[in-house]
């Protein structure tokens, strides 16, 4: 459009630029809670498997179970920066989330019961990690419909870029 008005303009990418932002804060909350979903795994497993516990044992090759998880950090922090470029990240991101929250649910349904005999010998705090992990299960189902919104949203708008980018070549051929 020649007034100057490109952001009414259908075929103006700015359009899509600005439909995006809508998805900010979401992108922003996963790649926050994903941080803090690291940091929380790392912290249950330097303190569930202290020395205190396995006495000949370092900690520092149990970390190695929680290092993957930090792939799930980088990528959401890919999509929080550009969402178009690394949109090839979000199918990853749901099924590696899927396969941790499948993890999850098995480990609790395996390990529960013998939890709470171990609560009458330890005590009552041993509770937090069964507790751990089903609020990580329940925010990494969060994180998941919130990944399906954004995967949506970016199949739309690349579905409608490159039909409007079609509708210029044809547009353009035309003059």
């Amino acid at each position: 459009m020649s007034n100057g008005c490109l952001a009414l303009d259908p075929l103006h990418p700015a359009l899509y630029i600005r439909s995006m932002a809508i998805y900010r804060p979401l992108r922003g909350s996963i790649f926050l809670y994903d941080l803090i979903r690291l940091f929380s795994i790392i912290g249950v497993m330097i303190v569930f498997m202290s020395p205190l516990e396995f006495p000949n044992t370092v900690q520092i090759p149990y970390l190695f179970y929680a290092a993957p998880h930090a792939l799930f950090t980088l990528m959401a922090l890919f999509l929080c920066i550009n969402p178009f470029e690394y949109a090839v990240f979000v199918p990853l991101y749901i099924a590696g989330k899927g396969i941790a929250l499948s993890a999850a649910l098995g480990w609790l349904y395996t390990a529960l019961p013998q939890v709470w005999d171990t609560v009458r010998v330890l005590g009552p705090w041993i509770v937090i990690l069964p507790g751990a992990i089903v609020a990580i299960a329940v925010m990494d189902s969060l994180t998941i419909l919130g990944s399906l919104a954004l995967r949506h949203k970016l199949n739309a708008v690349t579905a409608d870029g490159a039909t409007n980018s079609a509708l210029q070549s044809q547009k353009g051929n035309r003059l």
